[in-house]
């Protein structure tokens, strides 16, 4: 019987590895900055969104196959066009949003409304942009502004039987010595006699620093026959 002959092992096929694709920096940066767009970025980020993903395509064909990313690249341009499409056509709403709104506070800086006391007893006429400001002072009756623009009113009220035998003149010199005191640096204008809504008043003008800002206070005490009326119109100077 012949001897088996055991065959020579066949040689495998040498193994080819397979080159690692690199993704191209410019792929990332262009789907980053197009999501971007539909955040917060709008034109901004859209537009170098769609330059990052034409720069990556093209970076990508001359490469030769050693750069990848395409997909990403092309979902990076497909994303910011759509961001500039829509950033475009939505210029002439944020104009006339702007234009409105600029409309609107300059009709409210024009107009005047009345806002009244809680008891209604005591009511002030101011700008439209004015509100009431409830936490100015605890003492108020009544207290107003414009924060926008610091001016504010405060008014108070003061039964005249608390104060027996004080006529108009010595109120509003209490009410302004109280005020001298609290600032520092102060000028004041001499008080001239005013009526307001048919009642006698006094009205003078203090000018210093309070709380190290500077400030002017249109100082008025109106006599109303039951009540004293000190009302400070407050802001920078």
């Amino acid at each position: 019987m012949a001897d088996d002959v055991t065959p020579p092992p066949t040689p495998s096929a040498p193994s080819v590895s397979q080159p690692v694709l690199h993704t191209a920096p410019a792929a990332i940066w262009s789907l980053v900055l197009a999501i971007l767009s539909f955040t917060c970025g709008w034109l901004f980020t859209a537009i170098p969104a769609v330059i990052c993903g034409h720069i990556a395509r093209s970076k990508i064909r001359k490469s030769g196959g050693a750069l990848g990313g395409k997909g990403i690249a092309t979902a990076g341009l497909i994303l910011g066009y759509i961001a500039l499409v829509l950033g475009v056509t939505g210029i002439p709403l944020l104009v006339s949003m702007i234009q409105s709104d600029r409309e609107r506070l300059r009709r409210l800086s024009t107009e005047r409304k009345e806002i009244a006391s809680d008891d209604g007893r005591i009511k002030v006429t101011v700008p439209g942009t004015w509100t009431k400001l409830p936490a100015l002072n605890k003492q108020a009756t009544l207290q107003v502004g414009d924060k926008s623009k610091q001016m504010y009113l405060i008014v108070i009220t003061d039964a005249k039987a608390d104060f027996p035998d004080f006529t108009l003149e010595k109120y509003h010199d209490l009410t302004r010595d109280r005020m001298w005191q609290k600032m520092k640096n102060v000028s004041a204008t001499a008080p001239i006699p005013l009526t307001i809504d048919g009642h006698p008043a006094l009205q003078d003008e203090l000018t210093g620093t309070e709380n190290g800002t500077n400030v002017v206070f249109l100082h008025t005490t109106v006599d109303d026959g039951d009540h004293f009326q000190p009302r400070m119109l407050s802001g920078d100077p």
